[in-house]
């Protein structure tokens, strides 16, 4: 994995990570739209991995070597072979971080990786909203035009003459 930053990619080969190495793949989502991830990360020699997907302000605090948050639902430690599938959906730079759990000198970590992600714009979420809105409104709004108050009814009932009832014809 390289450090790239691009709006859509894809990102594959084969890497090897030595003791106290990491490789990070940097994703950026530039209008707080939709961020597309798809990626799996197998090791095929070596020492297991640790797989974190993480913010900017996480991967500064990973770089410095201080405690750092990641996203556990797309991240994996100690781990032969990981894929996810996502969307992040708010604005900015994103990484996919790979480090061996080797910790002999000698001892390395070779993986496999297959990265894809995009900036998507998701407009059929929309207009799916907007034409329910709409449907909603036309609804709504002739529920009240057919809906009577109690003072219609009144008036109603008073414009009209019931007929007689029988036996109450007079003389």
């Amino acid at each position: 994995m390289a450090s790239i930053t691009a709006l859509a990619g894809r990102e594959e080969g084969t890497r090897t990570i030595e003791v106290g190495e990491h490789a990070y793949l940097e994703m950026e989502n530039v209008d707080g739209s939709f961020l597309r991830v798809r990626y799996d990360v197998e090791v095929v020699d070596g020492a297991s991995v640790n797989v974190y997907f993480m913010d900017a302000d996480a991967f500064e605090d990973y770089e410095a070597g201080r405690d750092f948050d990641f996203f556990e639902v797309y991240s994996e430690e100690d781990t032969d072979a990981y894929d996810a599938s996502f969307v992040v959906d708010k604005e900015g730079k994103y990484y996919l971080v790979a480090e061996t759990t080797a910790t002999a000198a000698n001892e390395t970590s070779e993986i496999e990786f297959n990265i894809e992600w995009e900036s998507v714009y998701e407009p059929g979420f929309n207009w799916l909203w907007c034409i329910s809105s709409i449907i909603m409104v036309i609804v709504i709004t002739a529920a009240l035009a057919f809906m009577k108050t109690p003072d219609a009814i009144r008036e109603r009932q008073e414009e009209v003459e019931l007929p007689p009832v029988r036996g109450d014809e007079g003389p």
